[in-house]
């Protein structure tokens, strides 16, 4: 007879059931109460327990989640959360969204080949400014979209090229 609820079933218990060998199900565990728990191990148990709210399965803080082998896993401290992997980590999706800001240790590559002709279209894009520290090297043309877009050179900016919608461009520079 499946067992459907904790009143049925071939075998039953209204206590606790100790196995001290191995236990083989051959279909579905059911842990059937809100907040239920499931532990594995002795001295420091990884731990899943449910959660009602929003209908969550929580692990344990500071313990791993491993996929494959224990060098490719998840990891949560109650703050911050890890994906660590010896190799590739791939997200393949439509669209992924990153609340929130977004730092590399490495080169982000863009290998899309999209033309820009606008400031909302192209390979890579953004709403506010973009601050690069090193060289900046284009393959192909620069364009400032603006009428009073300015073109700056030195640190201190004391040559300016400033396109006017009118009459043209103005070149002004600090007196040496």
């Amino acid at each position: 007879t499946p067992a459907t609820t904790t009143t049925d079933g071939s075998l039953q218990t209204d206590g606790g059931l100790s196995v001290v060998g191995s236990a083989v199900i051959g279909n579905d565990l059911n842990l059937l109460s809100n907040e239920a728990v499931f532990k594995v191990g002795v001295d420091n148990p990884f731990t899943l327990t449910h959660s009602n709210a929003n209908n969550t399965l929580l692990a344990t803080t500071n313990h791993r989640l491993a996929f494959g082998d224990d060098g490719e896993y998840i990891f949560g401290d109650g703050t911050d959360m890890k994906i660590v992997s010896s190799g590739d980590v791939d997200i393949t999706a439509t669209l992924v969204d990153v609340t929130g800001a977004l730092t590399t240790s490495g080169k982000v590559n863009v290998n899309d080949t999209t033309d820009a002709t606008s400031t909302t279209d192209g390979s890579l894009q953004t709403d506010g400014g973009l601050s690069v520290v090193r060289d900046c090297v284009f393959g192909n043309d620069v364009k400032l979209l603006s009428d009073d877009a300015v073109l700056s050179l030195g640190a201190g900016s004391d040559v300016t090229f400033t396109h006017d919608g009118t009459t043209g461009l103005t070149i002004a520079a600090a007196p040496i």
